[in-house]
């Protein structure tokens, strides 16, 4: 009996060895990778240029000192709205008070020369007899072309005076917001040059100034051409929209004012100028803007989300998963940019489910499995 347990051991251990040995490994590939796709947003919508540019007022006057004297009195505040011909600042009037006065003296003392110089022609061109030789007459008449002459020099000397005076009471040229004063009272003025006293800026209405770059003017006049079948046709009509840094939308509507005769040959733009209302004095002088211009409509246009699109050595491209489940590449021509979507031009239909998310999951030629997104 002790003999035959070895043997029974023996008789096990290929069954043992059999149970210890592993399947062999098989390749199981990996699931396709998911990706969100969704199909382009077809709408109509407006091709604008967009710009960026600086407000300006469309009246800016200097108010300086026109003549010399020691500033008196600031009429207004900072800030203040003033109306055309409102008093701002008093230059002291008495020196030009004293000299127009001695002017006016001056002038009577030479009118009474003139009337006595008058006086005497008509007297000896009365006599007919020969008490009077034509040498004295004509002496008379001299006298009183020189006492002529001189009064109009007195006359002169008066409105002279007259308007220094007047330039003492410093009035405002135009309406609109003042600045503050740059001299205070007690300040010798016009000293040799007209001293800048402050400066008043019309704000009714604003001009905005900017640069149109040679690309867009060919496009814009191709575009206007087709529409009205003249480039130059109502180019003061052209509709151009504004927003403030802090702008979400474009809220001013204006119209385009005035283009340069000439592109810049150092830049390649054309200066334009845009003219909006501002009632509200919503807008300042100097501000940063941004600007829009109406192009042409686009019927019908493709949109895809700016994220979708790659860029590489061949151009831009976008990749679609065909009804296999395939991803295919597709070179596209794009357009402008809004609201984080594309304008597709050319390369893609209105059926391609483009891939939207997880780009850098798919490749072309490789299968991957799509979620439908729901586009914004």
């Amino acid at each position: 009996m002790r003999a035959s347990r070895p043997l029974a051991a023996l008789c096990l251990l290929p069954l043992l060895a059999l149970q210890s040995c592993p399947e062999p490994n098989k390749f199981v590939p990996p699931p396709p990778p998911k990706v969100g796709v969704q199909t382009p947003v077809v709408k109509d919508l407006t091709n604008y240029a967009e710009f960026t540019g600086n407000t300006q007022g469309i009246f800016r006057v200097e108010i300086r000192a026109r003549v010399r004297g020691f500033l008196q009195e600031i009429r207004f505040k900072p800030g203040d709205i003033v109306d055309k011909d409102s008093p701002l600042f008093l230059i002291d009037p008495r020196p030009f008070q004293a000299t127009l006065a001695g002017a006016k003296a001056e002038l009577a003392s030479r009118q009474a020369d003139l009337d006595l110089a008058k006086t005497n022609v008509e007297k000896l061109e009365s006599v007919t007899s020969g008490a009077v030789s034509e040498i004295q007459k004509i002496e008379a008449r001299a006298r009183r072309d020189i006492a002529k002459a001189a009064v109009q020099a007195a006359e002169a000397k008066v409105t002279q005076a007259q308007l220094d005076l007047d330039y003492t009471d410093i009035k405002s040229p135009i309406h609109g917001r003042i600045s503050r004063n740059l001299v205070d009272v007690g300040n010798l003025v016009g000293s040799g040059e007209s001293t800048l006293l402050a400066e008043v800026i019309n704000d009714d209405e604003m001009y905005a100034y900017f640069d149109i770059s040679e690309d867009v003017l060919l496009e814009a006049l191709d575009a206007r051409a087709q529409e009205q079948g003249s480039a130059r046709k109502g180019i003061k009509k052209t509709k151009v929209f504004l927003a403030r840094m802090t702008d979400t939308d474009y809220p001013f509507e204006g119209n385009l004012d005035y283009v340069d005769p000439a592109l810049s040959i150092e830049t390649g733009t054309l200066r334009a100028r845009a003219l909006f209302k501002n009632p509200d004095y919503l807008l300042f002088a100097g501000l940063f803007v941004k600007l829009r211009i109406p192009i042409k409509e686009i019927q019908g246009a493709l949109l895809v989300p700016t994220v979708a699109l790659g860029q590489d050595q061949q151009g831009r491209f976008l990749l679609v998963v065909g009804e296999d489940g395939v991803v295919d590449r597709k070179n596209v021509v794009a357009g402008f940019q809004r609201d984080g979507l594309t304008l597709i031009r050319s390369g893609i239909g209105n059926d391609d489910k483009v891939i939207v998310r997880g780009i850098q999951r798919a490749r072309p030629g490789g299968k991957v499995v799509t979620e439908a997104l729901q586009a914004n």
